[in-house]
């Protein structure tokens, strides 16, 4: 079995952000990998073929957050409950992503 992924990791703390596999669209071992990264940052972008590193791997990238935000990529976060009654006082965080 072959093994073909691209993994994006933090720059500093090398976690694991985003991870995906190359799919041989030609059938003659030439690999396309599309991502639509939802995390801005600078990572390691490693391209992987039976868990060796392939060329120049890692790759140091860039991705820069959108000109916008999207209310349906955000989230709210510190929620503690779901039922509140008239009068009561609710505060949470919402986290906008783009």
């Amino acid at each position: 079995m072959t093994d073909h992924k691209v993994e994006f990791r933090d720059l500093k703390t090398n976690q694991t952000v985003l991870t995906g596999s190359l799919a041989d669209d030609t059938g003659h071992g030439v690999y396309k990998a599309t991502f639509t990264p939802t995390l801005a940052g600078h990572f390691n972008m490693y391209i992987q073929f039976n868990g060796l590193d392939v060329d120049s791997s890692p790759y140091q990238v860039v991705v820069a957050p959108a000109l916008t935000t999207s209310g349906a990529a955000s989230t709210i976060v510190n929620l503690y409950s779901m039922s509140y009654k008239t009068g009561d006082y609710i505060a949470f965080v919402i986290e906008s992503r783009d």
